[in-house]
């Protein structure tokens, strides 16, 4: 093993990642990989509803537009607390 750092070297003479470093990674790009999911179902979420309250608005909907306006209150509540939570 040549030490010429704090990393071991494989036979190849590249040195090795730690496990704690690859398991910290990989969660690193899970909670990467996650929080943009959120943000795309959030944002389409947020076209969906406000299509349903223009809809609504439009055609004289009253019920479909209300349906659009509760939805988007729901989504900014909920980023609102994932916000304050993350």
């Amino acid at each position: 093993m040549n030490k010429t750092n704090s990393f071991s070297y494989a036979s190849s003479g590249q040195p090795e990642v730690p496990t704690t470093t690859r398991v910290m990674s990989n969660h690193v790009g899970g909670a990467v990989s996650d929080t943009a999911t959120g943000i795309i179902n959030g944002v389409t979420n947020v076209i969906d509803n406000w299509g349903k309250v223009i809809n609504g608005v439009v055609t004289g909907d009253t019920e479909l537009a209300k349906d659009g306006g509760v939805n988007l209150l729901k989504t900014a509540a909920i980023a609102t607390l994932r916000l304050e939570v993350g």
